[in-house]
């Protein structure tokens, strides 16, 4: 494991910051344009005119692959145009301190595209094979090791032509190998991957293997994939997964997927996996995100699956989604001691909102709202299974739906007796029965509950949590100040917490002046 150090000098290499290794070396640029007739590495991000330019990314790749220069390599491409080419990054080997960005150039307001015309063609793949080859994957057991692992891709549109016509051949748009990594980080960051309405017969849209390297995802879309899904096979139908390691994972990676927005998208926008059979986990950090106006008839909004390793889920907004009736907006299957703190759940057309299942130990659920769609849908159900430990504290609960607007009610009730707002175990459950889980006292519920159930605080808001039509707490709003404190530092905005007498209930901080959003695009 690389110390906190190094890891911040790697980050900022790669975010741009900085153009140097640690040992002080500088940065060869390899700028691509439309109509570029050369090329040359040279150290400058400024335009050096079409002369020194290469004509598409894959070439410019190729000089990179030579190793005239030592690295970092950074291709940067000039103009916002459109680039008919499949980016194949691969056989190439990078390190903490040379490591390898593809970026637009930092004036473009903005961002080229990466789209190959040519059918079953990904926008963008690494480490994956080589053009005509058919061995194994450089870096595996006995194979050279030649992987890039210090990766960095900014600020493009990323597309592809899918057909949609027999649930085999479609391509991903972005694939990323990590399969038999030892360590690295891969950042993606301010890119717009663009599904175009179009209906994928592919599983995965977007598709990490063998997830087992430090990961990041920040201020990215995701929107109008259309996922075809089939009954009879569940595994179809995803826009963005990260699968699981297939070998022991070294260290404790972390997954971080925060400040994107996911809209528009039919199937299951997002999930991870672990690998709990072995025990190969990495961390999952999933905040700031954005989910709207997404639908799916099997799957869930966003899951995290056979992953037991701290993750964290905070501060997310899930707004008006459709989901598979039996399953929640957001679900969590075998993975121990998640933290879900201070998300917004408005309107979702899910069977509940939150859903714990399998063997989830130790999870807490703090200064979440729950504003389900009414008519017999749960804020929270934890189902069958050995979810044992579970602390439920200072949730907001309404299941009542005001056509007319989203104004703040009168009480913040904690012994609510007459809402069902969630199950456990398939039994109903109101405000007062998970504040009083004793009350339950008949069969096999008084044997699970002695150990199950540490819940206080939560609280019903009798004629409305108090929002606005984005989701944004208002004046009065009952969730103002009523949260367990210190569990985030900021809100979905990044916005400093708290402001006023305490922590506000949700994934906004209540302000007079709304600050602009960290994730708009």
């Amino acid at each position: 494991m690389r110390s906190a150090t190094q890891l911040l000098v790697v980050s900022l290499v790669l975010a741009g910051l900085s153009s140097m290794t640690a040992a002080g070396q500088t940065a060869w640029y390899y700028h691509v344009k439309t109509g570029g007739t050369g090329g040359k590495p040279v150290q400058s991000e400024a335009d050096p005119g079409l002369s020194s330019c290469w004509n598409s990314i894959n070439a410019a790749f190729a000089v990179v692959k030579s190793r005239a220069t030592p690295g970092p390599w950074i291709i940067q491409v000039d103009d916002e145009a459109t680039y008919d080419e499949s980016v194949n990054l691969f056989d190439f080997q990078t390190s903490s301190t040379e490591t390898l960005t593809l970026t637009k150039a930092p004036w473009l307001v903005g961002r080229p595209t990466i789209y190959p015309s040519q059918p079953k063609k990904r926008a963008v793949l690494i480490n994956g094979l080589g053009p005509g080859s058919s061995g194994p994957l450089p870096g595996q057991p006995g194979q050279a090791a030649r992987r890039i692992t210090y990766f960095t891709i900014r600020g493009f549109v990323l597309m592809n032509n899918a057909q949609g016509t027999d649930l085999e051949s479609d391509q991903p748009v972005f694939y990323d190998n990590q399969t038999y990594f030892t360590e690295g980080l891969h950042t993606i960051e301010d890119c717009d991957f663009d599904g175009q309405n179009q209906v994928y017969d592919c599983r995965i849209a977007v598709f990490h293997k063998g997830t087992c390297i430090n990961t990041i995802y920040r201020r990215n879309i995701f929107h109008h994939f259309k996922m075809k899904e089939d009954p009879a096979d569940h595994m179809f139908g995803y826009v963005f997964v990260m699968n699981m390691p297939v070998a022991p994972v070294v260290g404790q990676p972390q997954v971080t997927i925060a400040d994107n927005k996911f809209y528009a998208n039919q199937g299951l926008p997002w999930e991870c996996m672990g690998d709990a059979a072995n025990k190969w986990y990495y961390k999952v950090v999933f905040e700031r995100n954005t989910l709207t106006a997404n639908s799916s008839a099997f799957h869930s909004m966003a899951v995290i699956t056979d992953n037991s390793l701290s993750n964290i889920v905070r501060n997310n907004l899930f707004f008006e989604n459709r989901g598979a009736d039996a399953l929640g907006t957001f679900s969590i299957f075998n993975a121990s001691n998640t933290r879900i703190y201070h998300n917004t759940f408005v309107n979702n057309h899910t069977g509940r909102e939150v859903a714990v299942t399998g063997y989830s130990i130790g999870v807490e659920i703090k200064n979440n709202l729950f504003w389900p769609t009414p008519g017999g849908h749960r804020c929270i159900d934890v189902q069958s299974g050995h979810s044992r430990n579970l602390i439920c504290a200072n949730n907001a609960f309404f299941t009542d739906w005001k056509n007319d607007g989203y104004p703040p009610g009168s009480t913040f009730s904690t012994n609510e007796n007459t809402e069902v707002v969630g199950f456990w175990k398939n039994v109903p459950m109101t405000t007062s029965d998970w504040n009083n889980p004793a009350k339950k006292t008949s069969g096999i519920w008084s044997f699970f509950q002695s150990a199950s159930m540490n819940n206080t605080g939560n609280g019903y808001t009798l004629g409305g949590p108090g929002l606005d039509k984005n989701g944004r707490l208002i004046a009065g709003s009952l969730c103002i100040d009523c949260g367990v404190p210190g569990l985030v530092s900021d809100d979905i905005d990044g916005g400093l917490r708290p402001v006023g007498g305490g922590y506000d209930i949700g994934a906004v901080e209540y302000r007079t002046t709304v600050k602009a959003s960290r994730n708009s695009q």
